[in-house]
Formats: structure tokens, C-alpha cells, sequence
């Protein structure tokens, strides 16, 4: 009976000592949640400063496009980067037109990346070679385009500035002809 009541009390003892841990462990996260301080600050939001739509064709397309079988993506750099996921996004936007769609990044990787516009010194006389430039206005929040399609002998066929003009309708020329 002795050993039955001290194995008792010895689980007893026990169990209260890991239950005071637990307790006391608690108090201690409680102590530490409470001892966090959170700030909050309100954000006041401005109204968007945005131009109307506007597309100046500066040279229009005076050449039969169908005359050319490819179209060289020399220069995509749009909101100030020039990387090889604007050269394939670009790529996948221009695939319903009917030249050969020609991403420098799939061509050479190796020497799109020692220079990215080596696609300029490769001259072909059916391939015609765009510049792609988008950018943010200065003072506002218009975006600006330009797009120039040039030929083998650096002849400009094509060249047109935009503002807040959705990209369908940038690339459309190069699409819709």
C-alpha cells in the first residue's frame, strides 16, 4: 500500500511540475505578444495624372509587308528593362503576324547576353528589324511608346510615338496588315 500511495504521489508531483511549465511557458508567450508594438500608417491616395490617348505616326508603312518572310526583335525595352522575358512576351504578342517572329534570346543565348541588339549587325534583305521602346512619362503617370521597324539597309519603314495606347493597338500594324 505504501508503494501504491508514494508511485501516486510521485505521478501526482509530476504531472503538476510539467503543468506548471506549460503555465509558466504560456505566461511567457503572453509576456512576449504583449511586449510587440504596431504602428499603422494611412496612406492617402492621389488622383492619376494620365494624358488622353494619342498615336503620331511619325513615317507610315509605305512598303508591302508581305514582301519580307521575318521580323527581328533588335530592341525590346519596355518600362526600363531590357531582359529576356520582355524579348518572349513580346515574341508571344507578335505571333499572329505573318513573318517569322526572331527572338535574339532564342537564336543565341550566349551572345544575347555579351549584347543584347546583336541582331542589328545581321542583315538580311526579307527581314525587317524592330525597336520597341516603352517608358513611363516624366511628371505623370503616362506611358510612353515608341516603335520604329527598320529594313536591312537601316532604312525607317515604319515609326510611331504613342501615349496611354494599349500595346493591340501599338503593334497592330505589325499584326493586322
Amino acid at each position: 500500500m505504501k508503494n501504491i500511495t508514494l508511485s501516486f504521489l510521485a505521478t501526482l508531483l509530476f504531472a503538476y511540475s510539467l503543468l506548471g511549465q506549460v503555465v509558466q511557458g504560456q505566461k511567457q508567450g503572453q509576456a512576449q505578444a504583449t511586449a510587440v508594438k504596431v504602428q499603422t500608417t494611412n496612406i492617402t491616395q492621389r488622383p492619376l495624372s494620365v494624358s488622353p490617348e494619342k498615336t503620331d505616326i511619325i513615317i507610315p508603312i509605305t512598303v508591302d509587308l508581305y514582301n519580307y518572310t521575318h521580323l527581328a526583335l533588335v530592341d525590346i525595352n519596355s518600362l526600363n528593362r531590357r531582359s529576356k522575358d520582355r524579348y518572349n512576351l513580346y515574341t508571344e504578342r507578335l505571333l499572329s503576324s505573318p513573318l517569322t517572329i526572331v527572338n535574339p534570346v532564342e537564336v543565341d543565348k550566349r551572345r544575347w547576353k555579351k549584347s543584347p541588339l546583336f541582331l542589328r549587325n545581321e542583315k538580311n534583305p526579307n527581314w525587317l528589324y524592330l525597336y520597341y521602346t516603352r517608358n513611363n512619362g516624366s511628371g505623370n503617370d503616362d506611358i510612353n511608346t515608341t516603335i520604329i521597324v527598320r529594313d536591312f539597309k537601316n532604312n525607317i519603314i515604319y515609326s510611331a510615338s504613342h501615349t496611354n495606347t494599349g500595346i493591340p493597338d501599338i503593334l497592330y500594324p505589325l499584326i493586322g496588315f
